[in-house]
């Protein structure tokens, strides 16, 4: 019998650039199958490509709205003031 000898791995061969673009490429392929199949298996699954197209545009759109406001809010979270006042008709 022969035996072939295996290229040896090294931190050099893992870390060459193409291997990382390879393992970047599947990682990437990987998180798209979830996604689709997340959509698939949804209420707009069966729907046509830019209706869906459309529901997820509004849907991140409210997300990054959403994060904008957060973000905004947590900046300026020193200069605010909270007046409670209204629930209790000002009998504090």
């Amino acid at each position: 019998m022969f035996y072939t000898q295996q290229p040896q791995l090294t931190v050099a061969t893992l870390n060459h650039p193409k291997n990382c673009q390879k393992k970047f490429n599947a990682k990437k392929r990987e998180i798209m199958d979830v996604i689709n199949q997340i959509i698939s298996q949804s209420a707009i699954g069966t729907l046509s490509n830019w209706y869906k197209s459309v529901v997820l545009l509004v849907f991140s759109s409210i997300v990054v709205t959403l994060f904008t406001m957060l973000v905004i809010l947590l900046a300026n979270a020193s200069h605010l003031t909270t007046n409670f006042s209204y629930l209790f008709n000002g009998n504090i």
